[in-house]
């Protein structure tokens, strides 16, 4: 580089001494000082120009014999230790081999970085637009405190505070006996029948006290605790209160 630009510098200086030169002869007075000068400062550069090519020109000239130094002794060295040179080869090429593979791991770690921060700039993006959507769809609603249940949450004529202390489960098996243990609509029409006609009486009495004690005895009898009604809720078995079944897991509560 500084020879090539050294060379450029004297290609310069030598034009523009040329050209000074012309103007020179061209002029009606020759020796004009200004034109002198001009004719001196081209000259200059032009000889500096040459000193610095020549500079280079030793440098270079110290560097190629450098390098011929250099070379002999590579050969020499090649020539003395061949044998370890074909004994490390095998090294060196999977050296090589192996790095040609980390340049490549590591372009596919680079790319799969970026691609990992996409990806959670994307996630962010997405889990800040759920949750306005969830406030702005939520935000206009409010829970309203769950007020005293109606008649239907408290079968069998219990009070309303322990029809809302016992659990689901508990209160479909109590409803779920009572149908059974009740009259059906036959029974009701003789039931009222029964109040008009007072020949009935006793056996509106006697239906009645049925139904009063199977209730109490499944009050008596049903434990909120025991689990295994569940399995069986749904079945016929557990409509027969007086059964072997019931009685194994219906405890005394």
């Amino acid at each position: 580089m500084e020879y090539k630009r050294a060379v450029n510098l004297q290609k310069a200086a030598r034009d523009m001494v040329r050209v000074a030169e012309e103007r020179v002869m061209k002029a009606t007075n020759k020796l004009d000082p200004t034109w002198q000068e001009m004719l001196n400062q081209a000259n200059m550069k032009v000889n500096e120009a040459a000193q610095e090519k020549q500079r280079v020109q030793r440098i270079h000239a110290q560097s190629a014999k450098i390098f011929q130094i250099a070379d002999t002794k590579k050969m020499d060295f090649q020539l003395k230790l061949q044998k370890y040179i074909i004994k490390s080869k095998p090294y060196f090429s999977m050296q090589s081999e192996f790095q040609d593979k980390l340049e490549s791991t590591t372009k596919k770690l680079n790319s799969l970085e970026l691609k990992l921060m996409e990806a959670r700039q994307n996630y962010n993006i997405a889990l800040k637009r759920l949750r306005r959507s969830g406030m702005d769809y939520g935000g206009g609603k409010t829970l309203l405190e769950r007020g005293m249940g109606v008649g239907a949450e408290t079968p069998h004529n219990l009070p309303q505070s322990a029809g809302g202390l016992l659990h689901k489960p508990a209160l479909d098996f109590l409803e779920k006996e009572a149908s059974h243990s009740q009259p059906d609509g036959e029974s009701k029409e003789n039931v009222q029948a029964a109040t008009v006609d007072a020949e009935l009486g006793t056996t509106l009495d006697t239906e009645v006290d049925t139904v009063i004690g199977t209730h109490k005895r499944t009050k008596l009898h049903y434990n909120p605790y025991d689990l295994l009604y569940l399995t069986d809720i749904g079945s016929d078995s557990t409509s027969n209160i007086g059964s072997d079944e019931e009685n194994d897991y219906i405890q005394d509560f």
